[in-house]
């Protein structure tokens, strides 16, 4: 008798990645009142956040406080580190996906 081996059909694995997807979904829930809090906290941050960036463009860096070239090296190295940020994910995600790493596949096979 010879063990069982997995099905690894086509059809076997859409049926596997629909009933993880269906699973994944069914632990959401609705959204209650701090998901509703939490999405009117962040649209405010975002709107005093564009406000003081519009105000910023039509003063310029003195409504920063800062208006010599301490400033533009702040936002300088701000822009380059996360330019470099960026960057390594896409290094990392590019070697996995090409060195056909089993860490960058989706595991069907749980549940």
């Amino acid at each position: 008798m010879s063990p069982a081996t997995p099905d690894n059909s086509e059809a076997s694995r859409a049926s596997k990645a629909a009933t993880l997807e269906a699973d994944m979904v069914a632990t959401l829930g609705a959204p209650g009142a701090g998901h509703k809090v939490a999405v009117i906290t962040l649209a405010l941050v975002f709107a005093w956040g564009l406000v003081a960036y519009v105000h910023q463009l039509r003063i310029g860096l003195a409504a920063t406080a800062m208006s010599d070239y301490f400033s533009w090296g702040v936002y300088i190295v701000d822009f380059v580190f996360f330019i470099g940020i960026s960057m390594a994910g896409s290094l990392i995600s590019a070697t996995l996906r090409l060195t056909n790493a089993p860490l960058a596949a989706p595991d069907l096979a749980a549940g």
